[in-house]
């Protein structure tokens, strides 16, 4: 993996300047805390401060952001002195939280190896001494021969008629729809009925919660193993013998031989409670993402084994190149679809996205075969509450800088705003080409970001909040960290209401609203690998319910490759395409400096000055603001796009100089030299 073997070839600094690593930083002065009580996992927290910092430093200037697994190391060669994850970034502190104490730092152990004492890497392996060591007959390693036959040899499924179907509630069977119907006879083996125990997994601690929150009001004993800071709180009642002190092994032999429904991750499968406990059915959710040996482990606790997935949305995740190379991406559930189609049950119909909407995926990966559960699913659109809120962007000429041309009103056919939050607008793809100048992307190293369409993302979002449509129901999605790391620093007054991750994180979520980001634009119309990778765009195709905007160069994914070009054929066609008009970034105004939108360095704090720490370059009135100015990236006397441009500008009474703000800032400084050439 390549950013393993960057800690083994790579100096600290060289990773911190490619945005990987944090070097040379200290714990702060009393920072330092210890949950007594709280898991392993997360026991100790610490805050770090950088300890002799540049000028312009920044925490939040990173591809690390919160919720991130972290490795604590020193620099003098002691490695993974903890493990955690970052708890909360800002531009001068960053906390963690760690499973070691910090305080005395451990010397490398002889013999530490990097994958083999990594928590979950012996789950994944098979040796001959495990297999020496696994219970034997039928149980060794896959558990009994019919498993082998299944997975191994092939031998297709046989399934049993029921002798009697188990009773649904008429309000059940009134919202199962035709698939599910037809399926039910398949699948009811994983009903929590006639006294079946199911075991239920997932790779992620989400995926088996989202479950277990439909199904925790039905009255059925559910134990879920895990460590409970890692459980969603309002499933953590289930997870009783982590959470729950027991007073005698009775409580503890209760809570393992009698729940109905045990509900794990994969790599949870060590537990010991599968020491003692053979279930009747073990469904695997989310399972076209998981790798086969991972597969293996919860499937062969259980006689029988249902999987439940799309291959076509992204696959398991492969970095090893050997191992890709050897087929380790395709997962169980895609080698057993292929060779048993006739134990395959399509759930065809999908209640999340509007018929616009669904044609995207429908058209381009599934042949025509969704179709909306139901004829409200099909129309339903944005529900807009106030679309005057929109004349708060809108104002006098006099008002707005003489390089810009501002709308006058948000009048339909006249304002880009007002066309693309209209509630008859449910799927656009929204065309920078024709901005002046176009809306190129920008690389540092590796990481490629677009100034401009984190500009367009910032005015779409803040137009449809002043409309009021909350925060919680839009979501923003990208291909590229980089690109998100801006985003999230130009929006991070909105979170946490406001999700924005990469498509690989949004999977399993969706929005009212989703605004996707697509970033490459160039002369050349390369659109990257990201891009081309279908099952990727696929993911963040299928996120929005209402409303999908995709914002990027109609030429440039046009080129991309055949599913590109099919796609923006398929919105040309149905005139879905709406060509922004050259001064579209410029033309409104919010409240914010334009300069903080576009910075990574974007604080819930008043900026600082880079001449004087503590001061604001921008007077602001404590009662009532007012200084107006154009939300994104301003046009310098050349005409191209820039921080402010290389003129100080006024706002507010108070000059700001866009190259100083930006100087020691290698991302901002790097995209802002570009722009303007």
């Amino acid at each position: 993996m390549k950013f393993r073997r960057e800690l083994w070839t790579m100096l600290s600094s060289e990773r911190e300047g490619v945005g990987r690593c944090f070097s040379n930083v200290v714990i702060e002065p009393g920072s330092a805390f210890e949950d007594t009580d709280g898991p392993k996992i997360n026991r100790f927290r610490y805050t770090f401060v950088k300890h002799k910092p540049f000028s312009g430093f920044s925490f939040a200037e990173s591809q690390i952001t919160a919720g991130e697994p972290i490795v604590v190391s020193d620099e003098k060669g002691h490695f993974a002195l903890a493990n955690g994850y970052v708890v909360q970034i800002s531009s001068r502190r960053l906390t963690v939280s760690v499973d070691r104490r910090l305080h005395n730092a451990r010397t490398k152990v002889v013999g530490f190896d990097a994958d083999r004492n990594q928590s979950f890497m012996g789950i994944m392996e098979v040796n001959d001494s495990k297999l020496a060591d696994s219970r034997g007959g039928e149980e060794e390693e896959f558990r009994s021969k019919r498993l082998r036959d299944l997975i191994i040899e092939g031998v297709p499924p046989s399934f049993k008629p029921l002798s009697s179907v188990p009773n649904l509630s008429a309000s059940a069977e009134a919202n199962l729809n035709v698939d599910q119907k037809e399926a039910i006879e398949k699948l009811i083996r994983a009903i929590v009925a006639q006294g079946k125990s199911v075991l239920l997994a997932s790779y992620t601690h989400t995926a088996v919660d989202n479950i277990l929150l439909k199904i925790r009001y039905d009255g059925t004993k559910i134990l879920r193993l895990g460590v409970p800071a890692k459980v969603h709180p309002e499933v953590q009642q289930f997870a009783d013998l982590a959470g729950i002190p027991k007073k005698s092994i009775e409580e503890i032999k209760d809570s393992i031989e009698n729940s109905q429904v045990v509900a794990t991750t994969c790599l949870g499968i060590n537990h010991f409670i599968f020491n003692s406990r053979t279930f009747d059915y073990c469904i695997v959710d989310e399972a076209s993402q998981i790798t086969l040996p991972v597969c293996l482990g919860p499937i062969r606790m259980a006689k029988t084994f249902i999987l439940v997935g799309d291959h076509y949305q992204l696959p398991p995740l492969v970095q090893n190149k050997e191992a890709l190379e050897g087929g380790l991406d395709v997962s169980l559930f895609k080698l057993l679809c292929d060779m048993h189609p006739g134990a395959v049950v399509n759930l065809e119909h999908q209640y999340r996205m509007c018929e616009d909407i669904m044609l995207l995926s429908n058209t381009l990966i599934y042949f025509g075969h969704l179709k909306c559960g139901t004829p409200e699913v099909a129309s339903r659109s944005l529900n807009i509450p106030n679309m005057s809120g929109l004349k708060q962007h809108h104002i006098s000429p006099l008002s707005v800088p003489s390089s810009h041309t501002p709308c006058l009103g948000p009048t339909r056919g006249r304002c880009w705003l007002r066309d693309l939050l209209d509630p008859s607008a449910k799927a656009r793809l929204v065309n920078t080409d024709f901005l002046n100048p176009r809306a190129g992307e920008s690389a540092n190293g590796s990481r490629i970001v677009n100034v401009v369409e984190v500009a367009l993302c910032n005015q779409l979002v803040e137009a449809l909040i002043s409309v009021g449509i909350p925060a919680q129901e839009i979501g923003v999605v990208t291909l590229y960290r980089s690109q998100l790391a801006l985003l999230r620093q130009n929006l991070r007054r909105h979170l946490p209401e406001l999700e924005m991750h990469t498509a690989d994180r949004f999977q399993g979520r969706d929005k009212e609203v989703i605004i996707m980001s697509c970033v490459r634009s160039n002369a050349e119309n390369n659109v990257g690998e990201l891009l081309r990778d279908w099952r990727r765009v696929n993911v963040a195709f299928t996120r929005a319910r209402t409303k999908f905007l995709i914002v990027g160069s109609k030429t440039t994914l046009r080129e991309g490759n055949e599913l590109l070009d099919r796609f923006v054929k398929l919105m040309d066609g149905k005139g879905w395409c709406y060509d922004l008009p050259p001064t579209a970034v410029g033309s409104h105004v919010f409240e914010e400096p334009a300069f903080t939108q576009v910075s990574p360095q974007r604080t819930k704090s008043k900026p600082v000055s880079p001449k004087k720490k503590g001061q604001s370059p921008i007077k602001r009135s404590p009662v009532k603001r007012q200084s107006r100015t154009v939300l994104g990236p301003m046009r310098n006397e050349s005409g191209l796009f820039g921080m402010g441009g290389r003129k100080a500008e006024k706002l507010g009474g108070k000059e700001t100089h866009a190259a100083k703000m930006v100087g020691r800032r290698p991302v901002l400084r790097d995209v802002y030299h570009d722009l303007l050439g």
